[in-house]
């Protein structure tokens, strides 16, 4: 726990070196797994991350209105294009969260947040096909 603390530029160890636990007995990958969900649990990180993974999402959202609002008077504007990157970026957040969680189904706060953006890439992918 001390050279995880050190690693991040402390001297000292807080909760988040815990961390470093997962490693520390366990050989076997579902082991681990456990371990690091169980440490999750009890540092609260699942909601700390589902609340940054929802920020992340607003952020693309954002992004889309605001290329949509400034660019629709423009003659080379391409709202296809916009719906296609913000699907790409939308996607590449899915797949963060399930390399971030490979078993985020277990944990509540992370399942809720990636059924919600799953949701929002379905809902985006309906309205671009609506615009064809």
């Amino acid at each position: 726990m001390r050279a995880h603390a050190v690693f991040k530029g402390r001297t000292t160890c807080v909760e988040d070196d815990l961390i470093a636990l997962q490693f520390a007995f366990w050989q076997n990958i579902d082991d681990i797994l456990i371990v690091k969900d169980t440490i999750f649990t009890i540092l609260d990180q699942p909601r700390k991350d589902a609340q940054k993974y929802h920020a992340f999402l607003d952020s693309i959202m954002d992004e889309l209105d605001q290329n949509i609002d400034s660019g629709r008077d423009f003659p080379s504007f391409d709202i296809h294009r916009l719906y296609t990157q913000s699907l790409t970026d939308v996607m590449k957040l899915l797949e963060q969260i399930q390399t971030d969680y490979p078993r985020f189904d277990a944990l509540e706060p992370i399942m809720t947040c990636y059924k919600q953006i799953e949701k929002t890439y379905e809902r985006l992918l309906t309205e671009q096909n609506a615009l064809r």
